[in-house]
């Protein structure tokens, strides 16, 4: 941004003269952060609008909820990236703020480790796709047709009409 020993026409710039710099810098670095951010935005919509076309032909709703959750994972990580660039243009110290980010992240993950495993195992299924709905399983002793598949479970619906949660 600008320093304080500004030169005019060869003359030391007054204070007024040093805010109004100051202010169009700052101005024009948050119409210029805040387009950047609209276009990042704007990339994020047309890849989801893409695979969300895409997911909407298969017949499971996981692909559905993963195209939702990406995309807003991507628009959160946007956001918290232009914050930490707007703060580190002010001369703001960010260290602490990505440690103190990067730690809660670490004990969220932790205490949602069940949720996290859970989340992976999802993403095998929904990835390796070595059953879909309507297919014939026999996980264990359960056997049986798949009904639906969910982020903490598949519910297989037996021979005889039960539901059982996999």
């Amino acid at each position: 941004f600008v320093s304080r020993s500004v030169e005019v026409d060869g003359k030391r710039s007054t204070f007024s003269q040093r805010v109004g710099l100051r202010v169009l810098s700052v101005v024009s670095y948050i119409l210029l952060t805040g387009g950047a951010l609209y276009f990042v935005f704007r990339i994020i919509a047309v890849l989801g609008d893409h695979l969300s076309n895409r997911a909407g032909k298969t017949r499971g709703v996981v692909d559905d909820q993963i195209v939702s959750l990406s995309r807003n994972l991507l628009q959160y990580m946007a956001v918290g990236i232009t914050l930490m660039m707007f703060l580190e243009t002010f001369d703001v110290d960010t260290t602490s703020l990505i440690t103190v980010t990067g730690v809660l992240s670490l004990s969220v993950a932790l205490g949602a480790s069940d949720v996290v495993k859970n989340l992976f195992g999802l993403f095998i299924i929904v990835l390796d796709r070595p059953f879909v709905l309507g297919d014939h399983v026999k996980i264990g002793s359960v056997e049986g047709t798949v009904y639906k598949i969910k982020l903490r479970h598949t519910t297989i619906k037996t021979f005889n009409d039960t539901r059982i949660h996999v």
